[in-house]
């Protein structure tokens, strides 16, 4: 079970004398082929926060111009150096937090600049121990450095638990308790991290009984250049930023429909900017679900019902190829981050999602299908089986079932179309496969193995089925990636778990009823995580089970859906992507 991610080991500078006492603001600032403008920045930290016990930290992003040498000239007591390898802006902000060793943190784009208002403004707050968060409004500039004006602290609504701040870099200081209860900085999301950070500080704030305060006086100049010129506001990568903070925080959303519809609203534009219109006409008609009163709302999704129109009204968007490779894909760089340091809770679940431990099939000597054989029953997974049973008849006859269990539906649905099928499982699941299909394929293997995916890829499978599986493993991007490997360039992977959404409406940040389940996602979450290992989804559907009766309690669920706008919540419910693993 996963709460907030544990900050990790403070590390400290070699360089810097053991026995200096620990400064009150760390000031990290991070970079990445800005030669030309990191010194400004830099310089403006030092001379900003002049008089304060402070350190500057800056880390290099793996820079390819001339970055390091101009930060090798401004290496002083105060100011300290970190290079690493691309990582993306995230994870860069994340590394200067383990280098820093302040009281309180404050954070500086390589473009922007600390005013000489900063300290004379923060300072009584910093020596304040009721507060947690302080900002400051932010002087606003062109690409040319040109003045444009102010941004003042707002209230930010109940999205920040009602917070009146400022949350652009340079605009705020945190504490560092605050900082470290939130988990830092989500790795891999260059697109609204900032805002996806501070609503976990708002909260984390709150929580430990702490202030948060604001000044009217500018703090910071922030250069705001068109979004044309903005690397970091391509359309693929507003996409990815609105649909994973949405999912991050539904919970905080919910408390605030305004807030996301306009979030919805931005991830369907952004998604008609990039033609991929079946994600364009979800969140254009959840936007209207959110608030059914607003009239450009129901325009905007009936125009991106209609492509042919859409594609005028929203063209491709001409933004900046500029960002670093890892902010270009962040998606795909989340992935490799985690894999090297897994934070759970970060697998696109909702923040603080409270998982349950992992139960392994044959861990007691028991598998999951031997209590009455309920979970063969056709309410579960036959829809998903008679799917796979179509794509086989269309020309895709050698099927892969992993996680096949007793086998039943596997040979009663998806055999009499396909030309081979094959059954993998734990040796305890197909003893009773064996048992009573001994003219069909079984394979008793252990899927913790790196042997067992080698031998599944020799296999060659046209189509890789894998029905509630995934949400019974500790690492399921791992599982992704090894059925993503037997599936081949060629291959298809059909993948099904419950549906969260319907679930539990009362609780989406967990755990699963279902002890046995270590996380359940919502479909949205699931596609963020298959797309982080690369895979496209060419199909998603949503299946209520077999023989499902209407009762008094469905009714009672019908009559919730209709006044809450919500999912009918059903315990049986699931959702199946379609997968292509060949790239392209």
């Amino acid at each position: 079970m996963t709460g907030p991610t544990e900050p990790e080991p403070h590390t400290t500078d070699p360089s810097v004398p053991s026995g200096r006492a620990q400064p009150v603001l760390s000031v990290v600032l991070t970079t990445w082929n800005r030669a030309d403008e990191v010194g400004r920045a830099v310089r403006s930290a030092v001379a900003a926060t002049e008089g304060l016990d402070r350190e500057v930290v800056v880390v290099d992003d793996g820079s390819t111009d001339d970055t390091a040498s101009v930060l090798a000239t401004l290496v002083d007591d105060v100011v300290r150096v970190v290079r690493q390898d691309n990582s993306g802006l995230a994870a860069a902000r994340n590394r200067g937090v383990r280098e820093a060793r302040g009281e309180w943190l404050a954070f500086l784009d390589d473009d922007d600049e600390l005013l000489a208002s900063w300290a004379a403004a923060f300072t009584p707050f910093l020596a304040d121990p009721g507060v947690g968060i302080v900002s400051g409004a932010a002087e606003l500039v062109d690409g040319g450095r040109r003045p444009t004006g102010v941004d003042p602290p707002v209230d930010l609504g109940p999205v920040f638990a009602g917070a009146t701040a400022q949350f652009f870099a340079g605009c705020f200081a945190v504490r560092r308790s605050v900082y470290d209860a939130a988990g830092g900085y989500l790795d891999g999301l260059p697109c609204s991290h900032q805002t996806e950070l501070c609503i976990r500080l708002s909260v984390c704030s709150a929580e430990a009984g702490l202030r948060i305060e604001s000044v009217s006086q500018p703090v910071a100049r922030i250069e705001r250049r068109a979004t044309g010129d903005r690397a970091l506001q391509r359309p693929e990568l507003l996409l990815d930023g609105c649909r994973w903070v949405l999912e991050r925080h539904p919970q905080h959303f919910a408390l605030d429909p305004a807030e996301r519809q306009s979030w919805e609203q931005v991830a369907a534009v952004a998604a008609a900017r990039i033609r991929r219109w079946d994600v364009a006409r979800r969140y254009g008609w959840r936007a209207v679900r959110t608030r059914p009163s607003n009239g450009r709302a129901w325009a905007r999704a009936g125009l991106l019902s209609c492509p042919p129109v859409a594609a005028r009204v929203w063209r491709p968007g001409r933004s900046a190829d500029g960002g670093s490779e890892a902010d270009r894909h962040p998606l795909r760089n989340a992935a490799l981050v985690t894999a090297t340091r897994p934070p759970p809770d970060r697998y696109f679940l909702p923040w603080r999602y409270r998982e349950n431990e992992p139960a392994s099939a044959d861990r007691d000597g028991r598998a999951f299908w031997e209590e009455g054989l309920d979970h063969n029953d056709v309410r579960y997974q036959d829809a998903v089986y008679r799917w796979a049973a179509r794509i086989a008849a269309a020309g895709r006859p050698v099927v892969l079932d992993v996680g096949c269990g007793s086998g039943d539906k596997l040979v009663d649905r998806v055999a009499p179309r396909a030309g081979t099928t094959i059954g993998v499982d734990q040796p305890s699941g197909i003893r009773l496969a064996e048992e009573r299909f001994p003219d069909h394929r079984w394979l008793a293997r252990d899927l913790e193995d790196e042997a067992t995916w080698d031998e599944l890829a020799g296999l060659r499978p046209d189509l890789v089925l894998c029905s509630d599986v995934v949400e019974h493993v500790e690492d399921p991007a791992l599982l992704l990636r090894r059925l993503a490997a037997v599936a081949g360039s060629a291959g298809l992977l059909l993948l099904s778990t419950p549906d969260r959404s319907r679930l539990d409406r009362g609780d989406p940040a967990g755990p699963p009823h279902n002890p046995r389940h270590v996380r359940e996602w919502s479909d949205d979450g699931l596609e963020l995580l298959v797309e982080s290992v690369g895979l496209q989804v060419v199909e998603r559907r949503h299946f209520l089970p077999r023989r499902y009766s209407f009762d008094r309690t469905d009714l009672n669920r019908t009559v919730y859906r209709a006044l809450h706008r919500a999912a009918v919540p059903d315990r049986r419910s699931s959702f199946a992507l379609l997968l292509w693993c060949g790239g392209g």
